[in-house]
Formats: C-alpha cells, sequence, structure tokens
C-alpha cells in the first residue's frame, strides 16, 4: 500500500517464506534450489518453482 504497487511476488525458498506470504497476501514463487532442502516437502501452496536459477528468470521474463 505505502509505495501503491498493484502486484507482487516474493521468491523464496522455504516454507516460512511460503507462510510470510499467506500472511501478507502476497503470490509466493519457490526457489526450490536454495534452503529448499529444509522444509521443502512442506512447501505446497505456490504460483511457480524453479528448479534453478536460469529456470527462474525464464519464468520472470514471461511473467513481465
Amino acid at each position: 500500500e505505502k509505495n501503491q504497487m498493484q502486484k507482487s511476488l516474493y521468491i523464496g525458498d522455504t516454507y516460512s517464506d511460503q507462510k510470510a506470504c499467506e500472511k501478507a497476501g502476497v503470490d509466493f514463487y519457490f526457489a526450490s534450489y536454495g534452503f529448499a532442502f529444509y522444509g521443502a516437502a512442506k512447501v505446497e501452496n505456490y504460483v511457480g518453482s524453479a528448479k534453478n536459477f536460469a529456470d527462474l528468470t525464464q519464468a520472470l521474463m514471461e511473467l513481465s
């Protein structure tokens, strides 16, 4: 609200990132190559995912 953003996307790699997005009402994009190893099985609610940085870059290009 402060910056008058109309659409946002959070890129994260942990279950706690996902839960924070749910609380804030922000879309969550799962970067499964980060710290995802720790708790990745819990991450379920996301708008997309990437297995490496190249996949993430491509996905962001397609979203814009």
